[in-house]
């Protein structure tokens, strides 16, 4: 998730109405407007707090935070800017410009600023998995794979990196590793139904038929009509020999329209 560092001021927002309202009540009203979605109205209060006050870094940082909202991606990035020539060790400055230009998918200049993120604060978990996504889009898994370890390294739990560490142990064949991982997420998230399925299919790559026969049932607890499901966990009561139990999954699976149900039927149940 990106991270919207806007400054709330402990100031009273019940000032007279004949006062000239403060950059800090201004930026204050700004807040609860985007909050409230209203982003037009929030950009005419931070516009006004910079003209009140144009030395404040965060005056900028929001309002670029709220041009991104407008889809002002360049204006946005004027903020940003703006923000870091005040202040050039602001940290949300640099992330944020960074998740904009992630999304616009200038990679190599994202990468310059999460590393920037790195460098001020080494514990901020959301600039390595960022990072590690700058890098995946940019062809350099290796060196993606090694951000997602070490947003993992600072914060074990952290579910975002062990789904992309997961994907990977998958796609290597490591699938003892790939389970752990998705084992993590779901510590923060029981009822994903596509993490449970992930996590059943490499208990069946790594041999554990019994582990990955739970969690595809699990994973009908919640989505009763998935058809998969009810494939894989046919495929697991195979590998445990209960081809009795098998022949009726796929079945179940065929008449949800998993298409390789058939052929398996007919191979495997003389039918």
């Amino acid at each position: 998730m990106k991270k919207i560092a806007l400054i709330l001021f402990a100031a009273t927002l019940f000032t007279s109405s004949f006062a000239q309202k403060s950059d800090k009540e201004l930026n204050n009203m700004a807040m609860k407007k985007y909050f409230d979605h209203d982003y037009e109205g929030a950009l005419e209060d931070y516009n006004k707090c910079i003209e009140l006050n144009p030395s404040i870094g965060y005056h900028y940082l929001n309002r670029g935070n709220t041009k991104l909202k407008l889809n002002d991606f360049s204006g946005a990035l004027d903020d940003y800017n703006a923000a870091l020539k005040l202040d050039p060790k602001d940290v949300n400055a640099y992330f944020n410009s960074g998740t904009a230009k992630l999304d616009q998918g200038m990679l190599e200049e994202a990468i310059f600023d999460f590393n920037k993120v790195i460098e001020l604060d080494p514990e901020d978990k959301e600039a390595y998995y960022y990072r590690g996504l700058a890098k995946e889009k940019s062809d350099q898994d290796k060196k993606a794979v090694k951000d997602f370890m070490e947003a993992v390294e600072v914060d074990s739990k952290y579910p975002q990196a062990h789904y992309k560490l997961g994907i990977v142990c998958s796609q290597n064949k490591d699938y003892e590793e790939a389970a752990d991982h998705f084992k993590e997420c779901l510590k923060n998230d029981t009822a994903n139904v596509d993490i449970i399925m992930l996590k059943g299919i490499a208990e069946l790559g790594e041999g554990n038929y019994s582990a990955a026969r739970k969690s595809f049932t699990l994973a009908l607890k919640y989505d009763p009509t998935n058809g998969m499901a009810y494939y894989q966990r046919g495929v697991s009561n195979y590998d445990l020999n209960n081809a009795k139990n098998a022949c009726s999954d796929w079945e179940k699976a065929r008449e949800l329209g998993v298409p390789k149900a058939e052929p398996t039927i007919n191979k495997y149940c003389g039918k």
